[in-house]
C-alpha cells in the first residue's frame, strides 16, 4: 500500500510541475471573475480535501499492522479512514 501511495504522490507532483511549466504564465480571466474572498474559500476547501483525505491515507498501513498498534484491532483500516473523513 505504501508503494501505491508513494507512486500517487510522485505522480501528483509531476502533474503539478508539468502544468506549471506548460501553463504557468497564462493569465486566467473569465467572464465573471470571482472576488478575493471566493478565491480564498476555494483554496481553503482544497486544503481541507488534502488534510482530510490524503494525509490519513499515508498512515493506512499503520492501522493494518496489529502487532505494532493493537488498539486498531476492533475494525478494518478502511473503516478507520472513513472515521477520519467524517470527523
Amino acid at each position: 500500500m505504501t508503494t501505491w501511495l508513494s507512486i500517487g504522490i510522485l505522480f501528483t507532483f509531476a502533474a503539478i510541475a508539468f502544468v506549471i511549466y506548460r501553463w504557468g504564465n497564462m493569465q486566467c480571466i473569465g467572464v465573471t471573475p470571482v472576488r478575493k474572498f471566493t478565491f480564498i474559500a476555494i483554496l481553503f476547501t482544497s486544503g481541507l480535501d488534502v488534510g482530510l483525505i490524503m494525509f490519513p491515507l499515508t498512515e493506512f498501513a499503520g492501522y493494518a499492522d496489529l502487532a505494532a498498534s493493537p488498539e486498531y484491532g476492533f475494525t478494518n483500516p478502511l473503516a478507520i479512514e472513513f472515521g477520519f473523513w467524517s470527523v
